[in-house]
Order: C-alpha cells, then sequence, then structure tokens
C-alpha cells in the first residue's frame, strides 16, 4: 500500500453484512430462535421419505432450505422460507399420509415427529420468528444489493445502510437500539469506508431525492477521498473549493 498510496482496499461488504448475521445469531433469543428453526428442517430433511411426502402434499415442489452464497444469512433467509410454510407446515404434520407413516415408525421416530410438531404449533415460537425477521429483512435487501450484478453498489451502501436502520427502527420502536449497536459495530469498524461517502455524494439518483441528506461524515469522508486521489496541493484545493467547503 505504501508503493500504491492512491489505492484503496476494502473488504467484501456481502462478508461484512453475513458478519452482521453471525453477531445478530449470538443473542441468546435469536439463538434459540434459530435452533429450533433448525430442528424442524433437520427432521424433514433428514429423512428423505417424509420430505418427498412434504414437497408432494404440502409446498407443490418448492424447499424450505435454499442455498445462499453467505452462511449466517443463509440461516436468516431459512428461517424466513421457514415462516412463510407456517401453514403448509402445520397441515402437513398432521396429515394421514405421514400419520400412517410415522405410526408404522420406531419408537424413537414417533418421539422426534411429537417434538417436531410441538415446535411447529407453539405460536410463541412463530410470534419470535417474526420478530427477528423484522431484524433481518432490512438487512437482507441491502445483501442482496451489494451481492446483484445489476449495478456497483459502491454509490448505494451508504444509503442503504442508513435506509435499513431507519426500517429497523420503525419495524421495532420499542428495542431497535439493541440492533443498532450491533450494526454499528459492524459498520463502524469493518465495512464503512470513505469510499461509500464518496460514492454516495454525486449519486445524482440520491443527491437529487427530496430525502437526500449530507451530513459531516459524507463531507468528510468525500474531501479525505479527493485529498488521497488528487496529485498535488492545486488539484487539492480546486477539489474542495468544488464542494463548496472553501
Amino acid at each position: 500500500m505504501q508503493k500504491r498510496q492512491h489505492s484503496y482496499w476494502l473488504l467484501c461488504a456481502a462478508h461484512c453484512i453475513d458478519l452482521i448475521f453471525e453477531d445478530i445469531r449470538k443473542d441468546k433469543n435469536v439463538k434459540i430462535i434459530v435452533e429450533r428453526a433448525q430442528a424442524v428442517t433437520r427432521y424433514i430433511y433428514g429423512h428423505p421419505r417424509i420430505l418427498n411426502m412434504f414437497r408432494e402434499l404440502a409446498s407443490r415442489g418448492r424447499d424450505i432450505i435454499r442455498a445462499r452464497p453467505t452462511r449466517f444469512a443463509s440461516n436468516f433467509i431459512s428461517l424466513e422460507s421457514l415462516h412463510k410454510f407456517k401453514n403448509e407446515l402445520k397441515s402437513f404434520m398432521y396429515h394421514k399420509t405421514l400419520r400412517a407413516y410415522i405410526d408404522k415408525g420406531s419408537a424413537k421416530s414417533q418421539m422426534d415427529y411429537l417434538e417436531c410438531c410441538h415446535v411447529i404449533e407453539e405460536k410463541e415460537f412463530w410470534d419470535r420468528v417474526a420478530r427477528y425477521l423484522k431484524v433481518g429483512t432490512p438487512l437482507v435487501k441491502v445483501l442482496r444489493m451489494v451481492d446483484g450484478d445489476d449495478k456497483n453498489d459502491m454509490g448505494y451502501l451508504y444509503e442503504a445502510m442508513d435506509r435499513a436502520k431507519m426500517e429497523l427502527q420503525q419495524s421495532l420502536p420499542r428495542d431497535y437500539k439493541k440492533w443498532w449497536k450491533i450494526i454499528n459495530h459492524r459498520w463502524e469498524n469493518t465495512l464503512h469506508h470513505d469510499l461509500h461517502a464518496a460514492g454516495y455524494f454525486p449519486n445524482p439518483r440520491l443527491m437529487y431525492a427530496d430525502n437526500a441528506h449530507v451530513d459531516s461524515e459524507v463531507l468528510h469522508g468525500t474531501l479525505n477521498v479527493i485529498g488521497r486521489l488528487s496529485n498535488d496541493t492545486r488539484e487539492k484545493v480546486e477539489g474542495r473549493a468544488s464542494k463548496g467547503c472553501i
């Protein structure tokens, strides 16, 4: 980096957001929810015959678990999918075809079936899942943006993270600060970079929006990039002047 002083080195944004999900998953209540949800999916996907019946009788060929490139976000996306299949799961667990198959099984398989039914029938479990989805859904939107190929995310990431936090605040007005603290820790120490602010500043799609804002963080980040990329003092002064800072 000393030889290339005008260059920048940034961490993968998708990986950093995945680490935010990892930090969120460390929360005691979230950990319990994820583990109980995984018990349901393990039961269904751990028995090929039951999985085939689920696809035929309940999901119309759709799967609960879908492959995703990021590890911890995959847990959330699978939980989101499980929640979408809530009604189908309840109907499936008491379908006569499945019950007939379970009745012929061993005592252990019947016990596993009852434990799975207990989770699926528990209202508190689904309420907690829905609450956790309010935390993760805004971040998944950002993850899909930075992990896609439709546009360069450098000029959008700064705004996308702000928007995600605002959406989280609106969804959980009582305890959003708890989750903001986790997000801010990764954002400030791992993900955020001057280039994100500099990418936001000249983006006409954002800067000419009705709710556009330019705070000190954006200005400082933009000026830092100008100073680093400029070849001489004159360019730096002209760059600052063009931003209306001097």
